[in-house]
């Protein structure tokens, strides 16, 4: 989606594809913002499932078996992330976190995120993409 954004300064407008390029803060600078138009109901159906997939992996005695399975975990995790977020709020980045970030590209949102906002960032994924723990929703 191609949008007119007026830069900060010289008050000059320029055309901004926002599909592409997302600069942080989200516009309401509380909660992060999805677009879920490339997740499918599989795997909205998959992340409401993830914290059991997890605890399964887990459970698995053979080390490496449960690692291959933890980094297959994260990588979906990553891929959905990468495929749906649209904004973060500023302040749940690091301080060095570039004024743009390109949330759409693999790993931006693992290397800008603060630490202390994994989970939340996950939980509003969750809801947001219709997901939930419970088997029988």
């Amino acid at each position: 989606m191609i949008d007119n954004e007026t830069r900060p300064g010289d008050g000059q407008t320029q055309a901004v594809d926002v599909a592409e390029v997302v600069t942080a803060p989200a516009a309401n600078g509380v909660k992060p913002e999805f677009d879920f138009s490339d997740l499918s109901w599989k795997e909205s159906i998959d992340l409401g499932k993830m914290k059991s997939i997890i605890a399964a992996a887990l459970d698995i005695k053979d080390e490496k078996e449960q690692l291959r399975r933890y980094d297959t975990i994260l990588a979906r995790i990553q891929d959905m992330l990468r495929r749906s977020v649209v904004s973060i709020p500023r302040e749940w980045l690091v301080k060095r976190a570039p004024e743009t970030i390109d949330f759409s590209q693999i790993g931006e949102v693992a290397e800008w995120l603060r630490k202390d906002r994994v989970s939340e960032l996950l939980q509003a994924l969750q809801e947001g993409a219709g997901g939930s723990d419970d088997p029988n929703a």
